[in-house]
């Protein structure tokens, strides 16, 4: 359905953006763009609205090979029973995340694709930047110090854990729950 046909009145992005505003789809990392405006911008271009010039096409900036590259896509979403199937605003107006995760998934080839992605190489697809893999069974004896000193310097942080996908919630040796 496009956008129109979803909701009356949709807007991009509505009273800014937040991590809180997205319901996760397969681009968790697209919650980490909402932390750095230069980021969000970078990838959410802002001259871009439903109202200006509106031709029902949106783009966004993707880092591969080295450089910028911009994915056009339609305003039209998957959805079923009227509802947006993968990422979505909890504000049911707000369309940039899901929007995001559909240029991400035309660049990858399809929203299949995602599932098989890292959160590494989404940050590293969306900031231009480098990821570091660090093993929690296994963390350096500095870890500590390399997530301040990380913090300090600006960098994002992501992390995940590998679940068993028929246990939910379910208490890990080291505290944490999956």
């Amino acid at each position: 359905q496009t956008l129109g046909e979803i909701v009356r009145d949709p807007l991009l992005i509505s009273e800014g953006h937040s991590r809180f505003d997205v319901v996760q789809g397969e681009l968790a990392a697209a919650a980490n763009l909402t932390l750095r405006d230069e980021l969000f911008y970078r990838v959410v271009p802002p001259d871009q609205s439903f109202t200006d010039n509106y031709a029902g096409i949106f783009h966004f900036q993707f880092w591969q090979y080295g450089k910028w590259i911009d994915v056009v896509i339609d305003d039209r979403l998957p959805t079923s029973n009227g509802e947006l199937m993968y990422m979505h605003s909890k504000d049911n107006r707000e369309f940039w995340s899901a929007l995001l995760e559909k240029a991400y998934a035309k660049l990858h080839g399809s929203y299949e694709a995602l599932k098989g992605g890292t959160t590494s190489e989404a940050l590293e697809d969306m900031t231009g930047g480098l990821t570091e893999f660090i093993d929690i069974n296994e963390p350096p004896s500095n870890l500590m110090e390399l997530m301040i000193r990380g913090v300090e310097m600006g960098s994002l942080f992501g992390c995940s854990i590998e679940a068993d996908p028929y246990k939910w919630e379910a208490r890990l040796s080291n505290g944490l729950i999956k």
